[in-house]
């Protein structure tokens, strides 16, 4: 789908396969951390305040799929935990028919 853009001023047309809202949700996201880093750096090339907005959210990215590979390497060991639990013979029974109470 074709789109037409404005970030800070810069018109872009773009062609993606994204819905309307997700396109807006992502455009309001670039301008706010531009308007950030301006606000910070006073930089006034578009270009370079364009850059520094990519790099941080590159960081942020690659922070998120750093937790993300946290988060499945011990989601990966509970479960392996479980199914090592499961296994065992050792089970604690639970109900005992009435002739194997002690009385």
């Amino acid at each position: 789908m074709a789109y037409q853009i404005h970030i800070l001023g810069t018109l872009l047309n773009i062609h993606a396969d994204i819905p309307q809202e997700t396109l807006d949700r992502v455009v309001k996201i670039v301008e706010q951390e531009a308007l950030e880093l301006y606000e910070l750096t006073q930089e006034t090339n578009r270009a370079a305040l364009f850059l520094l907005v990519a790099l941080n959210l590159a960081l942020e990215l690659d922070e998120l799929r750093t937790d993300t590979r946290e988060i499945n390497r011990v989601a990966l060991d509970l479960v392996k935990e479980i199914q090592h639990a499961l296994r065992e013979d050792h089970r604690t029974p639970i109900l005992h028919r009435p002739e194997e109470r002690e009385t």
